[in-house]
C-alpha cells in the first residue's frame, strides 16, 4: 500500500527548501531552516508487526480531522479518537478502514523513521489513514483526504491559533506544538493535480517529522517548496515535454502498436 501521504513527501523531497516563513504574529520570526534529508519512495520499510483482527469497514463514512478540544496530538475518526501514546488497538478501532480500502500491517509514510505500524488507503475515495508504532504505542498519525469541510477554522477553534502557519499558492500548513510533538494541517491545492486531496493531518515528534521534511520551526520552508515545485512543473519545457508525450502516446494508440 502506498498512501498519498507517502507521494506527497516524495515530491517535497525533489526540491530544495526555501527560505524562512512568517510565522503567526505572537510567535515572532521562526529560526532558519535546517534542510532534512531527502526522502524516497524506495526508502526501506519497517517490519510488520503481527495485525490483530481488523476491524469491519465503515460504509459511507468518512474520517476527519478534529482533535480532541485542546489536545493537538488527537484526532478523531469515526470510530473515536486516538492520539500520540495510544495502542495501535485503539488506532484501528478510532479509524476502521473506509469500504475498498486496501490495509498495511507496515508503516509507509513513517518507514523513514525506522518504525512499525498499521495503515490503510483508498485510491478510489482519495483517502488515507496511518500509524507509525513504537513497543505497541503509537508515536505518529497521518490522515490523508477525508471531511475537510471548515478546516482550518474548526481546529483552530478547538486548538486556538497555531504555532505557526505559513500560506503558499498551492500549499498552506498550520502547525501546533505540544511539547516535542507536533500537528500539521496540510492544504493541498487544485494546483497540485497529482495529489487529489484537500488536506492531510500529520502527528508527531518533531525531530522525527523533520526526516519527513515537515519542520515545526519554518512551516514556510514546505510551502515554498510546493510552490516552487508547481512552478516548475507549469513552465513552458515541462509544458512542452508533456505534450509531446501526449502527441506520441495518442499515435502508438491510433497506430495499434503495443
Amino acid at each position: 500500500m502506498r498512501t498519498w501521504i507517502g507521494g506527497f513527501v516524495g515530491l517535497v523531497a525533489l526540491v530544495g527548501c526555501a527560505p524562512k516563513s512568517e510565522t503567526a504574529a505572537s510567535q515572532g520570526d521562526s529560526p532558519p531552516a535546517t534542510p532534512a534529508p531527502a526522502t524516497s519512495a524506495g526508502a526501506a520499510t519497517a517490519p510488520p508487526v503481527a495485525l490483530e483482527p481488523q476491524p469491519e469497514p465503515v460504509p459511507g463514512k468518512s474520517p476527519t480531522t478534529s482533535p480532541a478540544a485542546g489536545d493537538a496530538t488527537v484526532v478523531k475518526g469515526p470510530g473515536g479518537r486516538v492520539g500520540i501514546g495510544d495502542s495501535l488497538a485503539q488506532a484501528k478501532k478510532a479509524f476502521p478502514p473506509i469500504a475498498g480500502a486496501q490495509t498495511s500491517d507496515t508503516s509507509m509514510s513513517f518507514a523513514i523513521m525506522g518504525q512499525q505500524g498499521w495503515g490503510w488507503a483508498s485510491e478510489k475515495q482519495k483517502q488515507a489513514f496511518e500509524v507509525a508504532t513504537k513497543a505497541g504505542k503509537v508515536v505518529a498519525i497521518g490522515v490523508t483526504g477525508g471531511d475537510a469541510t471548515g478546516e482550518p477554522a474548526k481546529t483552530v477553534a478547538l486548538l486556538g491559533e497555531p504555532t505557526r502557519k505559513a500560506e503558499g499558492k498551492a500549499a498552506s500548513v498550520y502547525v501546533w506544538e505540544k511539547g516535542e510533538n507536533a500537528r500539521f494541517w496540510i492544504r493541498i491545492g487544485k494546483e497540485v493535480p497529482v495529489f487529489a486531496v484537500p488536506s492531510m493531518t500529520i502527528i508527531g515528534r518533531k525531530e522525527d517529522l523533520k526526516l519527513l521534511n515537515f519542520q515545526a520551526e519554518d512551516p514556510g520552508a514546505f510551502v515554498k517548496q510546493i510552490d516552487a515545485t508547481v512552478t516548475q512543473l507549469n513552465s513552458p519545457e515541462m509544458r512542452r515535454q508533456f505534450e509531446e508525450a501526449k502527441r506520441k502516446a495518442l499515435e502508438k494508440r491510433s497506430s495499434g502498436t503495443p
